[in-house]
């Protein structure tokens, strides 16, 4: 275990009745640095999308299956990136600095994007000019192009929030509120990054230098992580009471006893609520799709459409994050699976 995450492990276990209150001022320092650093990861998230869903249109010609195809891409990501997120976090000695190197990743990727959808639209053009294919089979090669491209940095995107998840808290009586709080300034920071790509940036600065603006923070807010990694690595490092830095090493172990312990849920009701979240998942993005070819027709254009929609989207799901961020998880969710035991 790495001594930061036993930072915030020891400030956890004696802290657990109120959110903010932690060991002292410095870690709550970290915190909110973290936490900032996160904004700024949900706001890249966003411009990017934003960019690369105006891109697509251009190659597709078609509003919906450009819109489809990121959403796909971006969530078929995300996810995948969660799950291997989560089993990398677990077993990481240095969460904040995975988080920094992805990020790092991530925004010189979105900068090759620019650089090579050109090239793969010409690809494709070749392919069919040669071949003789139907207007569908140009469309599928299109969508393959576009996962090929776009597949490996949403997929870290996805790591980001295991990752960081780990390096804050492994206490059980904070977690859902520190998590919470994570979700939701990413979220607030996707809706500042989704407003400010449709409605001032693409229109002032075009997509090269949207990008550019977005890698910029990326690598940035990544090289912070990194700095930050390695400064309290030696600080921790440099203290010769090693137990007074990490916390004492009987409350860690108990720590992370009771934090992973089995919460007692039945696997019927593990199944239940699983498929019940993957329900909403498939509902709302075919709801963001439909928003999106009405709003269409409101704003005749694309990119105002999909931001109003989108922006709209995310400012809920941010506000009911922070909401369930302050007033915590337990009695919400015990009441959800009192609901579904009947």
């Amino acid at each position: 275990m790495d001594a930061m995450t036993q930072i915030f492990e020891h400030a956890s276990l004696s802290n657990r009745k109120h959110f903010w209150h932690m060991a002292d001022w410095p870690m709550l320092g970290i915190f909110v640095a973290v936490l900032g650093l996160f904004f700024a990861s949900g706001s890249c998230g966003l411009i990017y999308q934003v960019v690369w869903t105006r891109k697509l249109v251009l190659l597709f010609g078609a509003t919906a299956h450009a819109v489809g195809t990121v959403l796909f891409i971006f969530f078929l990501g995300l996810g995948v990136g969660s799950l291997w997120g989560g089993r990398l976090a677990d077993r990481s000695h240095r969460p904040l600095f995975l988080y920094g190197l992805f990020e790092i990743i991530i925004g010189v990727w979105a900068l090759g994007f620019i650089l090579a959808v050109g090239w793969g639209e010409g690809a494709v053009a070749a392919v069919l000019r040669i071949s003789g294919l139907s207007r569908g089979a140009g469309i599928v090669l299109r969508v393959l192009m576009a996962t090929v491209l776009l597949f490996v940095p949403v997929a870290l995107m996805g790591t980001t929030l295991p990752l960081l998840a780990r390096f804050v808290s492994r206490d059980a009586g904070v977690r859902g509120r520190r998590i919470g709080a994570l979700y939701a300034m990413n979220t607030f920071g996707a809706v500042a990054g989704c407003f400010a790509a449709g409605f001032l940036l693409l229109p002032r600065f075009g997509y090269t230098r949207t990008t550019l603006l977005g890698a910029a923070i990326n690598v940035g807010a990544g090289l912070i992580a990194v700095l930050m990694s390695r400064l309290l690595e030696r600080q921790c490092g440099a203290k010769e009471d090693k137990t007074a830095c990490a916390g004492d090493a009987a409350d860690i172990a108990i720590a992370g006893s009771t934090a992973d312990a089995p919460g007692g849920l039945p696997g019927t009701t593990m199944f239940v609520l699983i498929g019940a979240y993957a329900a909403l998942g498939c509902c709302g993005l075919a709801l963001e799709v439909i928003w999106t070819r009405l709003l269409v027709m409101v704003f005749l254009g694309t990119t105002y459409a999909y931001t109003t929609m989108l922006t709209t989207l995310l400012c809920g799901i941010a506000l009911g994050s922070g909401r369930r961020a302050r007033t915590g998880w337990r009695s919400s969710s015990s009441a959800v699976f009192r609901f579904l035991r009947r």
